[in-house]
């Protein structure tokens, strides 16, 4: 059986998506050089124990919970906070000002957000630390819910330490030409299924419509007066020609 048109416009599309996928492998893992010294980058808002609860006797279960749930904020400067307009901070009593807490939810300021799943729960918490957890009333149709942590605040406190950088990242001028060719193919056809799912691009507006097209073959146009090179043939070309994949 031949393959239509279409069909041959999915396996392509496929094939150049999956491209773009080992090239952000590539720029996120391989792009990267050893510095000949750790140099200074910022700073670490961590959180630790206080001193009087690290002499409780289920100190071992709260440590437990704190190596689970910690999630570590990086600052530039060693502050802590920063400036939001409208906001109230009830720990500073300031107007405009928003405290970072490492153990707080900035999209849910009622009530700790950190937590581990339900099977997290029941397979792997030891019976000291589930204490520390609140089990969910009702779980979904799959069995699956979430626990959230009931530490209290005041059990904890902020700790500053040095973030040191030992690597840099050097751009792959070829790895980030190839990308934005890609983009284009995938942007300039067949937009509306190949890119509705894409997480990097959707729900950007789609750039290529048909006014806007029109308002490229305006620039076009006048380059042409200017004078005339092969990226803008091929450029033109991506316009004129919609199914055009070579």
């Amino acid at each position: 059986m031949r393959k239509n048109k279409y069909d041959e416009l999915d396996q392509k599309i496929r094939s150049l998506r999956k491209r773009r996928g080992e090239i952000w492998d590539a720029q996120r893992n391989d792009c990267w050089v050893e510095l000949e010294e750790p140099e200074k980058h910022g700073w670490y808002i961590r959180m630790v124990m206080r001193s009087d609860i690290a002499r409780r006797a289920d100190a071992d279960s709260i440590q437990e919970v704190i190596d689970l749930v910690e999630r570590r904020i990086w600052v530039s400067q060693k502050v802590t906070g920063r400036r939001v307009k409208g906001k109230y901070c009830k720990y500073t009593k300031r107007h405009n000002w928003e405290e970072y807490f490492p153990w707080k939810s900035y999209y849910f300021e009622h009530h700790n957000h950190y937590g581990v799943s339900y099977w997290y729960y029941e397979n792997h918490l030891s019976d000291q630390a589930k204490k520390w957890f609140d089990v969910p009333k009702q779980l979904d149709y799959w069995g699956r819910g979430f626990c959230p942590c009931n530490i209290p605040d005041w059990f904890w406190e902020r700790k500053f330490e040095r973030c040191w950088a030992t690597h840099y990242q050097e751009l792959d001028s070829e790895l980030i030409s190839e990308e934005k060719w890609i983009d284009n193919k995938l942007w300039g056809n067949y937009y509306d299924d190949a890119q509705r799912t894409d997480w990097r691009t959707y729900p950007k507006r789609n750039p290529y419509t048909s006014r806007q097209r029109a308002n490229s073959k305006q620039v076009l146009r006048k380059m042409k007066q200017y004078g005339w090179d092969d990226s803008v043939a091929e450029f033109n070309d991506k316009y004129d020609n919609k199914w055009d994949w070579d």
